[in-house]
């Protein structure tokens, strides 16, 4: 009989080793390893490999003694390290296993691929499928390491390490981690850059540059120097951020910017939570958040049931916004929350409170009467608060105010300046009112004493009118003898 050449049995084999050798960083030094295989039905020595310039036929092989109790062919080989072959080499498989296996029991990889040729423009591991599951797939079932590993050596690389792009409507690149302890997040950027922006994640797109949702952080970027979570979009939110019971989004930066998003048309960063913050910044020495709208909201935040924006700074501002045109520096709103909470001193060149008469209903008179009856039992001291006591102040306590107007709902912590200023004004009015009666009554009283006066001027000079025509009274001097005698 002919000596054996090996079939697509042998070329599996063949390939994998060349695959191996090929790919492989340096190639591998033959080794005393046996070339032995189960011995073939009428032959005393196993076989040996084909010459790669030979030509592989199906038919050289003694097919009976490569059938398993199926009926479906296998060969198991043992061969010498570094075997080469030359490709093309094309494996074809319709059965329901693994077209192509490599068992490594020792300290290589299981499969090596390089290509040498700096013009080529393909790839050293091409993977493709028309089936359900993944063209490329790593797995990990050891206690370390990772599923794959995405790295570019050459410094003057500008391409990405990893690139994925899809046609279909599914997200380009989907991490997920299934062990409900694990506390380390599904995606990790991380940039060592010393000078430039230092990106450890960035995200751009029509509608949300970066979006994440998570009962943990959403999403979270640090960064020593550059942009902690950075988002850029067209036309909507260029950082997306919601958690359901931690931080929607969390920057954190030690020289630079701990969140920045930037939009074009809509939200630069959106953050929603429905228990812990929708968004967290925390600077050093610069800004915690910094947020910058040519024709919208710089910051735009909304809370269901806590504060849409908490800004705390030891000694800089902790939130500031700034627009140089006609809209708002710093917009908040909350239902049944704080729009704004402010623990400390709070400066601004002007307040303006919405006092729109479309924005208001069941209106009712106020009795300015009972207001300021109120108004005057009301307990006005001197105080200070307990954290700043070298500062003093004079007023009520949102308690004594709560229970002589039951103004602001249930809450009797704090005094709303509306209703502050509106009590002041009823008081006012209300005094003004008695002002005005008081002034009526004084004007009819000064009446009253003018007519008396003019008719007591008119009596007087009517009377010396009179005595000045009766005629002169004579009156004899007498002295005292003369007064004597005349008595007598």
């Amino acid at each position: 009989m002919n000596p054996i050449r090996f079939s697509a049995v042998a070329l599996v084999v063949s390939a994998t080793l060349t695959a191996a050798a090929l790919a492989g960083e340096a190639p591998i030094p033959p080794t005393d390893v046996s070339s032995e295989v189960p011995p073939l039905p009428k032959e005393d020595a196993p076989p040996q490999l084909a010459h790669p310039a030979q030509t592989v036929e199906e038919e050289d092989l003694d097919q009976s003694s490569l059938l398993n109790s199926s009926g479906r062919s296998l060969a198991t080989l043992t061969t010498t390290a570094g075997t080469t072959l030359i490709p093309p080499v094309t494996l074809t498989s319709s059965s329901s296993s693994n077209a192509f296996t490599v068992n490594e029991s020792g300290l290589g990889r299981g499969v090596t691929v390089t290509i040498s040729n700096t013009s080529s423009g393909s790839s050293a591991v091409y993977g493709e499928t028309k089936g359900k599951s993944a063209g490329v797939k790593g797995v990990a079932l050891g206690p370390s390491g990772s599923g794959g590993v995405f790295a570019i050596t050459d410094s003057l690389n500008t391409g990405p390490a990893l690139s994925a792009t899809t046609n279909g409507t599914g997200s380009a690149i989907a991490a997920t981690i299934t062990k409900t302890s694990s506390q380390q997040p599904a995606i990790t950027g991380t940039n060592t850059v010393s000078t430039g922006y230092g990106i450890g994640v960035q995200g751009s797109g029509n509608r949300v540059g970066v979006y994440g949702t998570s009962n943990g952080y959403a999403l979270y970027g640090t960064t020593s120097g550059g942009i902690g979570v950075g988002g850029f979009s067209s036309t909507n939110a260029g950082v997306n951020g919601e958690s359901g019971s931690f931080y929607g989004v969390l920057g954190q930066s030690r020289l630079s910017i701990g969140v920045y998003g930037s939009s074009s048309t809509s939200n630069g960063v959106y953050a929603a939570a429905s228990k812990g913050d929708a968004l967290y910044a925390n600077s050093t020495y610069g800004h915690g958040i910094t947020a910058h709208s040519t024709n919208s909201i710089g910051i735009y935040a909304y809370s269901d049931a806590s504060y849409g924006v908490w800004g705390q700074s030891k000694n800089q501002y902790g939130v500031i916004g700034e627009d140089s045109g006609t809209g708002v520096g710093v917009y908040g709103s909350s239902a049944s929350g704080y729009a704004g909470y402010f623990a400390g001193k709070v400066a601004a060149t002007a307040y303006l409170t919405v006092s729109d008469r479309n924005a208001k209903t069941d209106f009712a008179p106020v009795d300015g009467t009972a207001v300021l009856e109120r108004i005057s039992q009301l307990p006005v001291t001197s105080w200070a608060f307990k954290d700043a006591r070298e500062l003093r102040h004079i007023g009520p306590t949102a308690q004594d105010f709560h229970a002589a107007f039951g103004l602001n709902g249930g809450d009797d912590t704090h005094i709303n300046l509306s209703d502050a200023a509106g009590v002041s004004l009823a008081a006012i009015q209300e005094l003004n009112r008695r002002l005005k009666q008081k002034d009526a009554r004084i004007a009819a009283l000064e009446g009253q004493l003018k007519s008396m006066n003019d008719a007591f001027s008119a009596r007087l000079a009517k009377l010396e009118r009179q005595a000045a025509a009766r005629p002169p009274i004579m009156t004899a001097y007498m002295d005292a003898t003369t007064r004597a005698a005349a008595a007598k």
